[in-house]
């Protein structure tokens, strides 16, 4: 995990998102890359009648927040001792990621915040990016104790290629943690817990697998159970197995985690 690429923007999340990506980046020696991006259509209202104006002084206001936010944030990159680049764009925020991810190991993003409600909350911008980028996200929470990427890690597998993809992807992470649990909610799969146990040995990972009862608990809040109950500084799954609509209307586990987790989320779909 070389190249690391952290989602800029002068929001409650940055502070946390920047302390992972420093985090990651020291474990691994890696590169990070900052995307900054404007989103210019965001800023152009539609009136009754058609036509289109640029709300002028928000667009300002926001640009000259996003240069402080650089300024700050190039500050504390000059003092951490490791490679860094800046990378700014205007237009839609999720596909320019999407794009700039291509040669990136990882994107750290933000857990959408708490407050909402999790069957009203429109889909994120981690949600976004997570179904259409080929390279996996880290889900950092707004507010929460610092990531320790050499931490506990808990892998939630149910056998679904989503699940078998965040595995491989999550390979270099899981290499470094100091303890890997993996745990499942269906006996009835292809690829049995047994064959993750195997897959990880081969990649000299040692793991610790166990079935879970939900014991009336939904999987999201049984998985926020075990990871606390493990003491998980992050938590390995697969992303949106069902439509992003379907989630959205009828809620799912992907929604649920995102909503609801303590623990920042390393997510593949």
């Amino acid at each position: 995990m070389k190249s690391v690429l952290l989602h800029i923007n002068d929001d409650a999340g940055q502070d946390a998102r920047l302390h992972a990506a420093l985090a990651i980046v020291r474990q691994f020696k890696a590169q990070l890359t900052c995307i900054q991006v404007t989103p210019v259509a965001d800023f152009v209202a539609t009136d009754p009648f058609g036509g289109m104006y640029e709300v002028k002084t928000l667009f300002e206001t926001l640009a000259k927040q996003a240069v402080e936010a650089r300024t700050r944030i190039e500050a504390r990159l000059a003092d951490e001792g490791i490679e860094w680049e800046w990378s700014v764009h205007d237009g839609d925020v999720a596909g320019t990621i999407v794009r700039r991810s291509q040669l990136s190991d990882l994107i750290v993003l933000s857990q959408p915040d708490k407050a909402g409600n999790t069957r009203s909350h429109p889909l994120s911008l981690v949600a976004d990016v997570t179904v259409h980028a080929r390279t996996p996200a880290l889900a950092v929470p707004i507010k929460g104790p610092a990531f320790e990427p050499g931490g506990v890690a808990l892998v939630a597998w149910n056998g679904a290629p989503e699940a078998a993809h965040a595995v491989r992807a999550a390979l270099p992470m899981l290499k470094q943690a100091s303890a890997v649990h993996v745990i499942t909610f269906d006996e009835d799969m292809d690829f049995p817990i047994d064959s993750v146990r195997r897959y990880m040995e081969i990649h000299g990972v040692t793991t610790e697998c166990a079935e879970h009862r939900l014991d009336g608990k939904s999987v999201g809040e049984a998985l926020c159970v075990a990871a606390a109950e493990h003491k998980a500084a992050y938590i390995v799954m697969g992303a949106y197995g069902h439509s992003r609509f379907r989630e959205a209307v009828l809620g799912g586990v992907s929604r649920y985690m995102l909503a609801r987790s303590a623990v920042p989320l390393l997510l593949s779909h």
